[in-house]
């Protein structure tokens, strides 16, 4: 999804996984909150950069095609919930229009 460094699936291998853990390899799939958080971090920005922006939002659309009913539902609850602060505040939400969180 391009939100984190991967390994290459090469050396993503049960003989390796002690090594992976130590130099601080994820063990489990971004979720919806870590995407929701970067959102709100840029939020929180007088200026945020708007090819930053777009990548979290696209990241999060990418995201819905096929995340758990619980991950969707957490997106939606954030969008209605934070309308007025701070993933929901003008600026971003013309932003997310252009992605099909808001079709």
């Amino acid at each position: 999804m391009d939100v984190e460094p991967f390994v290459h699936g090469r050396l993503d291998r049960e003989i390796t996984r002690p090594l992976l853990i130590l130099l601080g390899v994820r063990q489990t799939p971004t979720d919806s909150n870590r995407l929701l958080d970067c959102l709100r971090a840029l939020a929180k920005s007088e200026r945020p950069p708007s090819h930053e922006v777009e990548k979290w939002y696209r990241r999060l659309d990418q995201m819905m095609d096929t995340c758990s009913t619980a991950d969707l539902a957490n997106i939606k609850k954030a969008f209605q919930q934070e309308k007025d602060n701070p993933i929901g505040t003008r600026r971003m939400d013309e932003r997310a229009r252009r992605f099909s969180l808001f079709r």
